[in-house]
């Protein structure tokens, strides 16, 4: 599992979403240090986690990284539980557009939190690792915060 930036992954993304738009899921919530996770479920074989802040209402940034298995019954259900939410993100690219995406989407840190006890432990470690990351980009930018 690679970290990219989450430009990146959402031009990844974007790519196969253009190929498919349907069968899409996106689950967002909080982490234990305020981060936002999202989690994006295309059908039942690509799952994505992105950890971003926000550098302004509608820009995150932040990295994310494919997580590269089989989606299981569990983990459809656990995407589909939370209160809807509408996001509205615009994701610069190196090639001088933007990507934006617009959608309505679940919104439960209890859902994240519980789709990351359930992932196996290499795929929480990367959730580690993407903490660690995204900590590193947010000082680089004058954004990290000290967190009690």
């Amino acid at each position: 599992m690679i970290i990219k930036s989450v430009e990146e992954i959402i031009r990844e993304i974007k790519a196969r979403y253009d190929k498919q738009p349907k069968g899409w899921r996106v689950l967002r919530g909080k982490d234990d240090r305020g981060h936002q996770d999202t989690y994006i479920l295309q059908g039942s074989k690509h799952l994505w986690q992105l950890k971003t802040e926000l550098k302004t209402p509608y820009r995150p940034i932040g990295v994310g990284a494919r997580l590269g298995r089989d989606v299981d019954m569990e983990i459809k259900r656990i995407m589909d539980t939370g209160r809807d939410f509408p996001f509205g993100e615009i994701y610069p690219q190196k090639d001088d557009f933007s990507i934006i995406a617009l959608g309505i989407g679940k919104y439960s840190t209890e859902g994240t939190s519980h789709l990351k006890g359930i992932l196996s432990s290499k795929q929480q470690r990367l959730d580690a690792k993407l903490k660690a990351s995204l900590n590193k980009l947010l000082y680089r930018e004058g954004m990290f915060k000290e967190f009690g």
